[in-house]
């Protein structure tokens, strides 16, 4: 078995693999998030190859299986997303990109499929640094966003997508952009929210505006991952966060024109960024 050690959140995953092949495909995932020097786990989990199927046991004595590679790193994806939300309940997971320019973050926030990752891609020609494509867990009583530097995954490479490094990897559903090729090997830190940026696609260019708190609330409420985990059942958190940040709506168009609109989100936010209880 050969081992992968993360340090994610705050907390020390032990990924086990079978073979070559599949330390490579999880470690290109998750490689920005390798810490040997991490402390004792608090999860281990096991991926096998064996012939043309793969196997997930997720600690808990649960194996799956499944019949690509693409399915199984989703699965593991997911298996790791759903622990992190039971060990650090304090969070608040959203589903949403996340960048950040000068020490300032955006959430993107959007259902799946409307084109988070592909935006975030082209943020990063724009100066932005990368801390997420689909997770952003929100510490309420600093106000900051903190990292979870995964690969950035695409369903397909946009045509002439500016930004694009190469050096991806392909599974048999998708491509991911190993996260350190994003940031130049740099782990990103935990950045204030400067604004939240909800995406939704629509028949005319991309236009910005912005939105009220009450709008901004219902529309993040729907995207948080662990409301139960929080008094009220998430909506007390929510509020607090949408009552203090400004929120504007973005409808999609171009990638660069979209990333342009986004970008221009930044330095109308900047006054008001932080949340605290």
């Amino acid at each position: 078995m050969k081992r992968l050690v993360l340090s994610v959140l705050g907390c020390t995953l032990h990924i086990e693999c079978g073979c070559t092949f599949t330390h490579r495909l999880v470690a290109s995932n998750f490689g920005l998030l390798i810490d040997d020097a991490a402390d004792d786990p608090v999860r281990t989990y096991r991926v096998v190859r064996q012939d043309s199927r793969y196997f997930l046991n997720d600690g808990d004595g649960h194996t799956r299986e499944w019949n690509d590679d693409g399915a199984l790193l989703y699965d593991l994806e997911k298996t790791l997303t759903i622990d992190l939300q039971r060990l650090r309940q304090d969070l608040l997971f959203i589903h949403s990109g996340v960048v950040a320019r000068d020490g300032r973050g955006l959430l993107l926030v959007a259902a799946s499929g409307t084109g988070k990752s592909t935006t975030t891609l082209a943020l990063r020609a724009l100066g932005f640094d990368y801390l997420s494509d689909e997770l952003a867990p929100i510490d309420l009583n600093t106000g900051q966003v903190l990292p979870y530097p995964h690969a950035l995954c695409l369903k397909r490479i946009p045509p002439g997508q500016s930004g694009y490094p190469p050096g991806g990897l392909q599974t048999s559903r998708t491509f991911h952009l190993p996260a350190e090729l994003l940031t130049g090997g740099r782990r990103p830190t935990a950045v204030p929210i400067a604004a939240l940026v909800f995406l939704e696609r629509g028949a005319e260019g991309a236009a910005c505006r912005p939105i009220t708190a009450a709008e901004a609330g219902a529309r993040l409420y729907s995207e948080v991952l662990n409301a139960l985990a929080h008094p009220a059942h998430g909506l007390d958190a929510v509020l607090s966060v949408t009552a203090r940040i400004p929120a504007f709506r973005v409808t999609m168009a171009g990638v660069s024109e979209t990333a342009v609109a986004v970008a221009g989100t930044l330095p109308t936010a900047g006054a008001r960024a932080g949340v605290t209880r």
